[in-house]
C-alpha cells in the first residue's frame, strides 16, 4: 500500500503561480504516494488538473474575528508567539512592538488555520507525510501536529520570501527556531538560501538540511542563427525588484557598431514607466531593436524562444530566492547567461563558463560590459559556452531528475 502524501500549495493546481515548478514534481509524487493537495484559495480557475491525484482541497483564510474560539485563543495567543514577539523586538531595530506582534501573531493565525484543515484531512486519511511547498503558515501547522501524531512527517521547502528577513515588513522569518527543531525535513532551492537558514537557525539540523534545485523541463538543444545581429532575451516581471531598467540602460552604453535585438517576456506595475525609458533611450539608435512582449504562459516560451533564437539570456534582479527557473528553461536549451551574483544565480552562472556574472552592484556598463565580453569570443568558445551550459542544466536541473530524487528523498524518509 502507498504512503499517503498531503502536499500544501499556495493556489496549485488553481492558476500559473506554482505551475512551472510543481507540474513535473507532482507527477513523480503521485507515481510513488497516494497524494492529496491542500491549495490556498487563490480565485483562479482550476486549468488542467493534475493526473493521479486522490484529492484536491481548497481552502480560504477567513477574518480572525470570524474565527474566534477558545481553542483558536489559546493556540494563537500561545507563550511561544509572545516568546517570538520578544525575540522580534530584540533582533530587530526600529520594528514597533504592535507590527511585530501583528505580524506574529497573523502568521500563528494562518497557521492555526491550516492546522485545522490538515487535523480534519487526517481524520478521514491516513496521512503519513506533510510536504508544504513554502516554509509559511502549513510548515509551522505540521510541526505542531506532529506532538499529536508522532508517526507523522513534515517536510517544509524554502525559496525567497519564506526565508530571507528582510523580504518580511518586520525583518523576521517568524517561528523558523520552532520549525528547524520540529520538521523532519528542510529543503533549500540554493546553495546561499541553505547557509542563510544554517548561520540563523540551523547550526543543529544539518541532518534534516537538504539542497533540492527544482529543475526545469528540457526544452530542446537550440541552435543560434548565424548573424552579425546580436540577440537578447530577458524573462521576469516587471518590478523594482527585477531591476530591469539596468539592461535598458545597459544595451544604451553599447557600441552603436553593433546590432542588437532585445525581446523581454513578462509583466508588471513598472511596463509603462520601462517602455517610456526604452523610447528615450534608443532614441537615434537604430542598431537597437526591442519588444516587450507581456506575460506569456510559461507552456508557450520555449516555443518564442525557438522563433527568436536568442544568443544570450540577461537578467539583473536585485534578489533571488532560489536558482531561478527562468535560467535553468534556458540553459535546457543551450543558451549562455548574463546575471547578478545574488540568491542561487551563482549556482546556475558560472562566470566565464556557463556565462558571465555582473557586479553585486551592477551598473549599466556592467551590462554593456558583459555583453560585449560574449560577444568577443571567438565563435569554436561560444560553441564550448553552448555546450556547457546544457551540461549543466543536465547535470543539476533536469527537473525530471530532480523530481526523481526528491520523492525518494520524502519515501525514504517517511519510512524510516
Amino acid at each position: 500500500m502507498k504512503k499517503r502524501l498531503l502536499l500544501i500549495t499556495s493556489g496549485f493546481p488553481y492558476g500559473e503561480t506554482e505551475r512551472s515548478f510543481l507540474s513535473e514534481e507532482v507527477k513523480h509524487l503521485a507515481a510513488t504516494f497516494d497524494v492529496t493537495i491542500l491549495a490556498l484559495d487563490n480565485g483562479e480557475p482550476l486549468l488542467d488538473p493534475p493526473a493521479g491525484i486522490r484529492r484536491i482541497v481548497r481552502y480560504q483564510i477567513p477574518s480572525f474575528r470570524e474565527s474566534i474560539s477558545i481553542d483558536m485563543l489559546a493556540d494563537v495567543f500561545s507563550l511561544s508567539t509572545f516568546f517570538e514577539v520578544l525575540r522580534c523586538l530584540k533582533g530587530s531595530r526600529g520594528i514597533s512592538l504592535a507590527d511585530a506582534f501583528r505580524e506574529i501573531l497573523y502568521f500563528r493565525f494562518k497557521a492555526w488555520v491550516a492546522k485545522e484543515q490538515i487535523s480534519k484531512l487526517m481524520k478521514e486519511e491516513s496521512i503519513d507525510i506533510v510536504y508544504s511547498y513554502w516554509c509559511t503558515g502549513p510548515a509551522l501547522a505540521a510541526v505542531l501536529l506532529k506532538k499529536r501524531h508522532p508517526h507523522l512527517k513534515a517536510v517544509t521547502r524554502f525559496h525567497g520570501m519564506d526565508l530571507y528577513e528582510e523580504r518580511t515588513t518586520i525583518n523576521r522569518q517568524p517561528f523558523r527556531r520552532e520549525i528547524a527543531a520540529g520538521a523532519d525535513g528542510l529543503c533549500f532551492a540554493c546553495l546561499y538560501g541553505l547557509s542563510y537558514f544554517k548561520k540563523r537557525w540551523g547550526a543543529n539540523c544539518g541532518e534534516k538540511m537538504r539542497l533540492c534545485y527544482l529543475g526545469s523541463t528540457d526544452r530542446g538543444l537550440l541552435e543560434p542563427q548565424n548573424s552579425d545581429v546580436l540577440r537578447i532575451v530577458s524573462c521576469s516581471n516587471l518590478v523594482p525588484l527585477k531591476q530591469v531598467e539596468l539592461i535598458i540602460e545597459g544595451l544604451a552604453n553599447m557600441p552603436e557598431t553593433v546590432e542588437t535585438e532585445w525581446n523581454h517576456f513578462g509583466d508588471g506595475e513598472e511596463r509603462e514607466k520601462l517602455e517610456a525609458l526604452a523610447v528615450r533611450q534608443y532614441k537615434g539608435k537604430p542598431n537597437i531593436k526591442w519588444k516587450f512582449h507581456g506575460f506569456v504562459p510559461n507552456a508557450e516560451l520555449a516555443e518564442e524562444y525557438r522563433k527568436l533564437s536568442p544568443d544570450l539570456f540577461i537578467t539583473t534582479s536585485s534578489t533571488e530566492g532560489g536558482a531561478p527557473v527562468s535560467i535553468q528553461e534556458v540553459f535546457s536549451m543551450g543558451i549562455p547567461a548574463i546575471g547578478t551574483p545574488i540568491g542561487g544565480i551563482p549556482d546556475l552562472i558560472i562566470d566565464g563558463q556557463t556565462g558571465f556574472l555582473l557586479p553585486e552592484r551592477t551598473e549599466p556598463a556592467h551590462v554593456a560590459e558583459a555583453i560585449m565580453c560574449y560577444r568577443a569570443l571567438p565563435e569554436e568558445r561560444k560553441k564550448q559556452m553552448r555546450s556547457a551550459v546544457r551540461q549543466h542544466w543536465s547535470d543539476k536541473f533536469d527537473a525530471v531528475k530532480n523530481a526523481a530524487d526528491f520523492t525518494d528523498y520524502l519515501l525514504e524518509l517517511v519510512s524510516s
